[in-house]
């Protein structure tokens, strides 16, 4: 019972997810095109909720050693929003190069010697 109660402390981490998401999306679209912030945004994602996966994956684990339990509900809790995030985004990938997949073998740039 105390999970879902550490679950309900980490609603800042979504609304901050949430903001950001909101934030850059329109900015991008405003100043390029909304299918080049969907782009943007899924990798930015991508990025940014490996890295809080793997964050809270190490303090879950410190804590574990160390025999702490409530860091270890907390932590372990962002971790799951974390990796809920994750999944969301590569869903989202999914969907996006499905429906557009002239993104899936994007040209890139030629750089010759």
């Amino acid at each position: 019972m105390a999970i879902i109660a550490r679950l309900l402390q980490s609603t800042p981490l979504v609304i901050a997810l949430v903001v950001l998401a909101v934030v850059v999306y329109f900015f991008v679209a405003w100043l390029r095109s909304p299918l080049r912030a969907k782009e943007i945004l899924i990798k930015l994602f991508t990025v940014l909720t490996i890295v809080l996966s793997v964050a809270f994956g190490l303090a879950s684990l410190y804590a574990f050693a160390e025999h702490n339990m409530k860091v270890l509900e907390i932590t372990g809790s962002f971790l799951v929003v974390a990796l809920v995030a994750l999944g969301i985004t590569r869903f989202c990938r999914w969907r996006f190069v499905r429906n557009h997949p002239q993104y899936k073998n994007k040209a890139l740039p030629t750089k010759y010697l």
